[in-house]
């Protein structure tokens, strides 16, 4: 399965530019596609390196409920290593989070 997951690597940062489309349904797709590359450690680090989770954040805010739910789950897959919690803390992330519970 992890080898899988290492053919998909190169497609990240095309997935983190589609999170910046005004087209909902692409940021759902690119938002979907990175919450399961986050599933693996290399999916992981590739994603952090790609300023992907800055990315992710960003569409915290849509109105689209689809949309903000599989940035959550890629949130969730990314924060399961260090580096992932120091990128969403870094980037102004735990605010966003935090209002999203309330």
């Amino acid at each position: 399965c992890v080898r899988n997951v290492t053919h998909v690597l190169g497609c990240v940062p095309h997935l983190v530019e589609c999170l910046k489309s005004d087209q909902e349904c692409l940021q759902i797709a690119a938002a979907g596609a990175l919450q399961s590359i986050c599933m693996y450690e290399e999916g992981k680090d590739r994603v952090i390196s790609c300023v992907g989770v800055a990315g992710v954040l960003a569409l915290l805010h849509s109105q689209n409920l689809k949309v903000v739910e599989r940035c959550i789950g890629t949130l969730h897959n990314v924060s399961t290593v260090w580096a992932g919690v120091h990128s969403i803390r870094d980037n102004e992330g735990l605010a966003l989070v935090v209002a999203l519970l309330e």
